[in-house]
């Protein structure tokens, strides 16, 4: 209900200045927040279309690191992909990396373009994406290791969601750099990919890749011993007696 509040609000900011960049963003957002991809774009473009007509200073309005036209650009991409628009996707990321090198986006992009060759089964475009992305992550891991005692509550908390995200990067990683393996039938290194993910209860997907390639290896004995691990795990109910 809130997004649709939000919605009005732009719509009514927009009857009073169709150029106010904030409210074609925000709108943006909103969409993008219920998932209406298209009508999200399509806010995004105007967005874009505002910095392209508009004077410099419109350009100096921030979102964190990035511009407002940075973040535009980028969830456009998004956008894109959750449309399974793949091939726009990857189009529209190689311009945004072209345009914006120094954004903290970057990494996404690459990330988002490795998922989108994937999709569309350019596998080996798809592992040099990584690649890319996998050495951006490395750079971060090596200059944000800060000594945590000379840190204040509030930094360590930045510290810590920072290395969350982290985390969720190289998982990310690890999940399509194997299913790139896979797809170039180098099922030994997917496999190791794949071993690194943490399946859970509600996420068993790593252990069927496993089995999966496992299985076109015909290494029949390990399959079992994985089957055996996901038929444990999809049983394993912490509300049986």
């Amino acid at each position: 209900e809130s997004e649709h509040e939000a919605l009005m609000f732009y719509e009514e900011a927009l009857l009073c200045d169709e150029s106010y960049v904030d409210a074609h963003y925000g709108k943006g957002r909103s969409y993008y927040n219920l998932e209406q991809w298209s009508d999200a774009i399509e806010c995004y473009d105007r967005t874009l279309k505002c910095f392209s007509s508009s004077s410099d200073n419109v350009k100096g309005i921030q979102i964190g690191s990035d511009t407002l036209e940075v973040k535009a650009f980028y969830f456009k991409g998004v956008c894109l992909g959750y449309s399974e628009k793949y091939t726009d996707q990857i189009k529209w990321y190689a311009d945004f990396i072209q345009k914006f090198p120094k954004s903290d986006h970057c990494k996404d992009a690459w990330m988002g373009t490795a998922w989108a060759q994937n999709s569309i089964k350019k596998y080996a475009d798809a592992l040099d994406s990584c690649k890319i992305a996998f050495k951006i992550l490395k750079k971060r891991k090596v200059t944000r290791k800060p000594d945590t005692g000379s840190l204040n509550k509030e930094e360590k908390k930045l510290l810590k969601l920072d290395m969350k995200e982290l985390k969720s990067d190289l998982e990310f990683l690890y999940q399509e750099r194997g299913s790139a393996f896979a797809g170039l039938e180098q099922y030994d290194d997917a496999i190791k990919d794949y071993k690194k993910l943490r399946p859970t209860k509600d996420w068993t997907w790593p252990l069927y890749r496993i089995i999966h390639c496992l299985g076109q290896l015909g290494r029949t004995k390990e399959q079992k011993e994985y089957r055996k691990k996901l038929a444990d795990l999809e049983d394993d109910d912490p509300m049986s007696p």
